[in-house]
């Protein structure tokens, strides 16, 4: 003869267990992908002075976002001007820490392709506040650019910074603490319901047996 839950076990099963489960699943795997998806923007705009020196300019500073499961995020950023074609001598170097620099790309138009962009390696979203540091040769060089282009259009850059969060091993464990937590919320609250229908059901009875 084949094992069977009984009627009340399978309901508690059900209730307690297996739809909580999912609905915890589902839960916590959707703020994980929206989370994912999250590309936080700053831009800012950064003059330069033609040189035959290498010169630094003034740090930029921004307030970021902490994510709900992550905790680092991988900062990425490109230059980009309407004008960069014309340039033939343009180095600009970006760093987090004022002494690990990374070549910075400069494009005609804006992306949101990470890999045109460079990365200047992690920060801990747990610091609201983000500092890039800037450097950069441009020396003398003749442009061939049309009438209507000043010097100071061709000056003007717009700095792009994009931040990608990630998760750590510490974030998953985050990630099954919510998981937990939700389950065990969603498994009360349908408890809950599940004992409030016997009730229901027990009333009904002898309301019944009355009549």
């Amino acid at each position: 003869m084949p094992f069977r839950f009984p009627k009340v076990s399978r309901s508690k099963l059900l209730y307690g267990i297996v739809i909580p489960f999912i609905l915890s699943l589902v839960t916590t795997f959707t703020l994980q992908y929206v989370e994912g998806t999250r590309v936080e923007q700053l831009t800012f705009t950064t003059t330069i002075t033609i040189s035959n020196e290498t010169r630094y300019g003034s740090p930029c500073k921004f307030f970021i976002e902490k994510g709900w499961f992550d905790s680092v995020g991988e900062v990425y950023v490109y230059l980009s001007s309407p004008y960069a074609s014309y340039w033939k001598i343009f180095n600009v170097w970006m760093s987090l820490d004022n002494s690990s620099w990374a070549s910075v790309p400069f494009l005609e138009s804006d992306t949101n392709n990470l890999t045109q962009m460079a990365s200047l390696g992690f920060i801990n979203l747990g610091n609201p506040q983000l500092t890039i540091y800037v450097k950069y040769y441009i020396p003398p060089q003749t442009l061939l650019v049309p009438p209507s282009v000043t010097k100071e259009d061709l000056s003007a850059l717009k700095a792009n910074v994009l931040i990608k969060k990630r998760a750590t091993p510490a974030d998953r464990g985050l990630w099954i603490t919510v998981f937990f937590g939700v389950f065990a919320f969603i498994s009360y609250i349908l408890s809950n319901l599940l004992d409030f229908q016997k009730v229901e059901k027990r009333r009904k009875k002898k309301i019944l047996c009355k009549n």
